[in-house]
């Protein structure tokens, strides 16, 4: 399966990045300085026609945001084996199916969790853990995988991220 954004990349003014204006970063030179996962949630967290903005702040924000994934990831990783939750699924489904709203997607996703992570809280183990396997679905679905294990750092120096 292949991803395409259709939309116009920009940089922080909102200008097109072009490589005749010097404002852009080609995605190899991106995945050395990032998470390369952190790049893929940024693009589904824009429709696929919409512009899309690509600097230090968004790819920042999305590392973030890919963080909190994996953190829920572990948390809920041993979590007895459930089925995901069919009305999460059916929703997400109805979300992907309009006009393959990723945005929508993603938005069901980070709602999941929060929803998760207080059951979990409060004790509801069961309904906690369907909700994990429905996140853990979802994110799979949309080719976003989730880590379970904290990554170990490289002592080797990190290009800057983009402008």
């Amino acid at each position: 399966r292949h991803w395409v954004h259709n939309g116009f990349v920009v940089d922080a003014t909102g200008e097109k990045m072009s490589k005749s204006l010097g404002n852009f970063t080609n995605l190899l030179d991106l995945i050395e300085s990032v998470d390369p996962r952190a790049y893929r949630l940024l693009v589904l967290q824009a429709h696929y026609r919409s512009p899309i903005t690509v600097d230090r702040d968004t790819i920042g924000r999305a590392e973030r945001s890919l963080n909190g994934l994996d953190a829920f990831a572990r948390r809920t990783e041993s979590s007895s084996p459930t089925s995901p939750d069919a009305e999460v699924l059916e929703r997400f489904k109805a979300v992907m199916d309009d006009d393959l709203d990723t945005p929508g997607a993603m938005a069901l996703v980070f709602d999941t969790v929060r929803r998760a992570n207080t059951l979990l809280d409060e004790g509801a183990t069961a309904r906690g853990a369907g909700l994990a396997a429905s996140v853990r679905s979802m994110c799979e679905a949309v080719g976003l995988e989730l880590r379970t294990v904290a990554p170990i750092r490289a002592a080797t120096r990190r290009r800057p991220a983009p402008r």
